[in-house]
């Protein structure tokens, strides 16, 4: 089970209802039992590219076996998509 260790967010402007919202998600760092991801809340068609981030921020799971809450290497399946979003440099 991947349970929440830490969050952060950051809020720079405002978004209300009917507003739409696009999210971008990197891999920040991966451990053998953590991950901590980046997160940036945009307008919807800015991405990022045009518009500066609404919010951002990170949190990080930690894996751990259910029974005895001790941390457990991330599952393979799982840090391999894990992979695909992670954050080179």
């Amino acid at each position: 089970a991947g349970l929440v260790a830490e969050t952060t967010c950051s809020y720079f402007e405002s978004v209300s209802f009917p507003e739409t919202v696009e999210i971008g998600i990197v891999v920040e760092t991966l451990g053998r039992s953590s991950v901590t991801y980046a997160i940036g809340v945009f307008r919807m068609g800015d991405s990022g590219k045009e518009g500066p981030a609404l919010a951002q921020g990170r949190f990080t799971h930690v894996y751990v076996n259910r029974a005895t809450q001790r941390p457990v290497p991330i599952p393979d399946a799982i840090r391999a998509r894990m992979e695909e979003i992670r954050r080179l440099g």
